[in-house]
C-alpha cells in the first residue's frame, strides 16, 4: 500500500512538472509565433545606419531585441541589444548604427532575436543580407566579345585570399548596359578583346572613376589591342599598342620566353601560335609585369595591368589556377586599395601590440612581498627548522615539517595573491578627436578592457557616444557563411538608457577590443600653413591652437612619416626643421609602416628614442582611427597626443584615457621647399 502511495506520488510530481514545462514551452511557442522583425539598411557611408521594425501580436512583450552578426561559434562576432516594450498588437520602429566592420564580417547576413526580462531568447529569425543582394565572394566584371573563352579565369577549384580569407571567385558577364551599375559590385574588370571606344565616353569615365577609387583593372591585347586600349583617356592609360605579331611570328613575349625559361604558370603555352601586341609605355609609372607579358602601375587608388596577349586565346585555355592568381595578385598588389584590404589584419594585430604596450607601461603589480616571502621561506625551511627540531630533540620529523610548511607557504600565497584579482574592470581608452575650432566635432575611441573571470561583462559609457562595436574587428576569427545563432556572440553592445560594451571572454583576463562614437565639446584647432610633407619636398608651418600640450605630434603623408616631440599649446613649428627639429623623418610605403616608426627605437640607421612610449602607441591608435572615418589619400594627417584627456566610461572601472587630437591638410606644392 505504501509502494503505491509513493508511486502515484512520483507520478503526480512528474506530471506537475511536465504540465510546468510543457506550459512553458507552450508561452515560448506562442512568443515565437508572435514577435517577428524587419532590418532595412537605410544609410551606409563609413558605417551602416539600419532600421528595425518590431511587431508583436500576442501577449505583452518586454525586453530586448537583438540583432546578431556572428559565425557559427563564439569566436567572434558582435550583438546589438536595444530595450524594447511591445503591447499586445503593438508594432515599433527604431534606427541603430552599426560600424560596417561587424556587418560585412558576415557580408550582412544575422539573425533577429527577442530576449525576454530573464535573458531567455524567446523568438528569433534569420534576416538575408541588409545590402540587398549578397557579395558572394570576388568579383570579377568580364567586357569581353568571347566572354565564353575566359571561363578559366574564374579559378575553378581554387580560392583568393582577401579581407583576411579565402574567397571564390566568380565571373560576372558584362555590357554596355550593364556596366555602371555591376561595377561597384566588382573587385576586377578585364576587358578583353573589345572596343572600348564603343561605350561612349560617359561609361569610360565610369571606369576610370572605379579605378582611381580603388578597382583593378585587367587588360587583354593581342590581335584587338588598339581597339581595347585606343578608347581611354592617353592621362589614364599609360600604355599603348604600336603594332601586333602575326601567329608564326616571333615575338616579345616568345623571346622572353627564351631568355627567361617560363612566365610562373605558362609552361606549355607557344605565344608563337597566338597574336601578341607590342606594348609601349607612355610613362615611367609603369613596371614590367613579372606574372606575364605586358605592364601594370597604380591608378589613383587602384590598379591597371596589361597584358601583350588575349586572355581568350586557345592557348590560354591551357592556364593553370596558379597562373590565373599570379595575374590577379600582381595588379592588384600594385594598388593602394589593396594594401588597404590585405593590411585590414594587419591593423588588427599592430593595434593588439600598441594597446599592449600601454598595458604593458601602466600596469603595477607590487610583487615585492612575494620576493620577501620566498626568503623567509627559504630561512625558515632551512637552518631555522632544523635547528629548531633539533633543539627539541626531535630532527627525526624533519621530513614531516618540510612539506607542512610547504603547504602553509602556498596558503599564505594563495590568499596574498588574492589582492592581486581585479575588483573593477581595467580599461584604457584612445580617443580621436577633430581639432577644427567648431564648438563641437565628432569623437572615436578606441577601447581595451578586460576583467579577471569568465563571466559576461560591460562598461557604461558617458552621454557623449551614440553607438559602437567591436574595436579591432580583425582581430577575431570569423566564419563567413553558415547558420548563426541568437546566443553566439563575443562582443556587445547594449542600448538602455545610455550606451553600453561589454564582452562574452572565454578566458581570465580577456582583452576585450571596443569602439564607440559620439560627439564632445570642441577641443580647439591644429592648424596648418602651405604644408607639403613628400620625401622630395617639406616645407609649412603647424600651430597647436589646443590647451594641451603634445608630448608627440606625427606628420603622416602618403609616403613620408615625421614626428616632433613636445610642441606646446599655443606654440608653432616649421616643418622643415628650422623652429624645431623633428624627432624622425621616415619613409613609408604602407600604412602599416606607421606602426614601425612609431614602435621601435633604431631603424634604417636613425637613432630616435621616444621617452613616453604608451604616447607614441596611442598615436598611432589614433592613426587608425582617422583613417578609419576619413578619406585621407593625397593629404597630410597632423596629430598630437596628450594624455588623462577624460574619462570617458561612467561606470566603476580603472580607466586610463589618452587624446589624439588631430586635422587633416591638403598637400600645398606651391608653398613646398627642398
Amino acid at each position: 500500500m505504501k509502494i503505491r502511495k509513493k508511486i502515484c506520488s512520483l507520478l503526480l510530481v512528474c506530471l506537475a512538472f511536465l504540465g510546468i514545462f510543457c506550459g512553458r514551452a507552450n508561452v515560448y511557442a506562442d512568443q515565437k509565433q508572435a514577435l517577428s522583425a524587419t532590418v532595412t539598411l537605410l544609410k551606409q557611408e563609413k558605417d551602416c545606419v539600419v532600421q528595425v521594425e518590431a511587431k508583436n501580436s500576442g501577449a505583452d512583450f518586454s525586453g530586448k531585441v537583438r540583432l546578431v552578426f556572428s559565425g557559427t561559434d563564439n569566436s567572434g562576432g558582435c550583438a546589438f541589444e536595444q530595450c524594447l516594450t511591445l503591447p499586445q498588437n503593438g508594432k515599433k520602429q527604431y534606427t541603430m548604427t552599426i560600424p560596417y566592420a561587424d556587418v560585412s564580417q558576415t557580408r550582412g547576413n544575422g539573425i533577429v532575436a527577442f530576449v525576454d526580462e530573464k535573458g531567455n531568447v524567446v523568438a528569433s529569425e534569420a534576416f538575408a543580407s541588409i545590402f540587398g543582394k549578397e557579395k558572394r565572394g570576388i568579383g570579377v566584371g568580364v567586357l569581353s566579345d568571347h566572354y565564353d573563352a575566359l571561363g578559366w579565369m574564374s579559378m575553378s577549384g581554387q580560392t583568393y585570399y582577401l579581407h583576411g580569407k579565402d574567397q571564390n571567385v566568380y565571373l560576372t558577364q558584362m555590357d554596355a548596359d550593364t556596366l555602371q551599375a555591376q561595377l561597384d559590385e566588382l573587385y576586377f574588370l578585364v576587358i578583353d578583346s573589345y572596343d572600348v571606344s564603343s561605350l561612349g565616353k560617359e561609361k569610360i569615365k565610369a571606369i576610370e572613376k572605379w579605378v582611381k577609387n580603388g578597382g583593378w583593372l585587367l587588360i587583354g591585347t593581342g590581335e584587338r589591342g588598339k581597339d581595347t586600349l585606343g578608347g581611354f583617356d592617353s592621362s589614364f592609360m599609360e600604355v599603348s599598342c604600336k603594332r601586333v605579331s602575326k601567329v608564326g611570328e616571333e615575338n616579345d613575349a616568345s623571346k622572353e620566353m627564351q631568355q627567361l625559361g617560363s612566365y610562373s604558370g605558362f609552361t606549355g603555352i607557344d605565344f608563337s601560335q597566338m597574336p601578341v601586341a607590342k606594348l609601349q609605355r607612355n610613362n615611367i609609372n609603369a613596371s614590367k609585369s613579372e606574372a606575364y607579358p605586358g605592364w601594370v602601375y597604380a591608378c589613383g587608388d587602384g590598379a591597371i595591368g596589361v597584358c601583350a596577349i588575349s586572355f581568350g586565346e586557345k592557348q590560354m585555355q591551357k592556364a593553370s589556377t596558379d597562373l590565373c592568381y599570379g595575374i590577379y595578385d600582381q595588379v592588384a598588389g600594385y594598388s593602394m586599395s589593396y594594401s588597404q584590404y590585405v593590411n585590414d589584419e594587419e591593423w588588427g594585430w599592430s593595434g593588439e601590440n600598441a594597446f599592449g604596450v600601454i598595458d604593458h607601461l601602466n600596469t603595477a603589480l607590487d610583487f615585492s612581498w612575494l620576493k620577501v616571502l620566498i626568503v623567509v621561506y627559504v630561512i625558515v625551511v632551512g637552518p631555522v627548522l632544523y635547528l629548531l627540531l633539533c633543539k627539541m630533540k626531535k630532527r627525526d620529523w624533519y621530513w614531516l615539517g618540510v612539506p607542512a610548511l610547504g603547504i602553509i607557504f602556498i596558503g599564505v600565497v594563495f590568499i596574498g595573491g588574492r589582492n592581486l584579482k581585479l575588483h573593477e574592470t581595467r580599461v584604457y581608452s584612445v580617443t580621436a578627436q577633430q581639432a577644427d575650432g567648431k564648438s563641437t566635432t565628432g569623437i572615436t575611441t578606441y577601447y581595451n578592457a578586460y576583467h579577471s573571470g569568465v563571466k559576461p561583462w560591460k562598461v557604461r559609457l558617458n552621454d557623449n557616444y551614440a553607438y559602437g562595436g567591436s574595436g579591432l574587428s580583425e582581430s577575431y576569427s570569423m566564419a563567413s557563411s553558415g547558420r548563426v545563432y541568437a546566443d553566439r556572440y563575443h562582443y556587445l553592445v547594449e542600448y538602455d538608457r545610455g550606451l553600453s560594451l561589454g564582452v562574452k571572454p572565454q578566458s581570465n583576463f580577456e582583452n576585450a577590443y571596443l569602439f564607440a562614437a559620439g560627439t564632445a565639446k570642441g577641443c580647439g584647432s591644429i592648424d596648418t600653413s602651405g604644408l607639403v610633407l613628400t620625401q622630395q619636398k617639406q616645407g609649412g608651418s603647424i600651430t597647436n591652437n589646443t590647451s594641451y600640450d603634445f608630448p608627440y605630434l606625427v606628420c603622416v603623408s602618403d609616403d613620408t612619416v615625421m614626428v616632433f616631440s613636445d610642441v606646446k599649446a599655443g606654440e608653432t613649428i616649421t616643418i622643415d626643421g628650422k623652429s624645431k627639429k623633428p624627432l624622425l623623418s621616415q619613409q613609408i610605403s604602407y600604412f602599416d609602416d606607421v606602426y614601425s616608426v612609431l614602435s621601435q627605437d633604431n631603424m634604417n640607421g636613425n637613432t630616435y628614442s621616444y621617452k613616453h612610449k604608451d604616447m607614441a602607441a596611442a598615436l598611432y591608435l589614433g592613426l587608425c582611427q582617422i583613417r578609419r572615418q576619413n578619406d585621407v589619400s593625397g593629404t597630410v594627417v597632423v596629430e598630437g597626443v596628450t594624455a588623462d584627456y577624460g574619462k570617458t566610461i561612467e561606470s566603476r572601472c580603472s580607466e586610463i584615457s589618452f587624446g589624439c587630437l588631430y586635422t587633416i591638410a591638403g598637400q600645398e606644392v606651391s608653398h613646398a621647399s627642398n
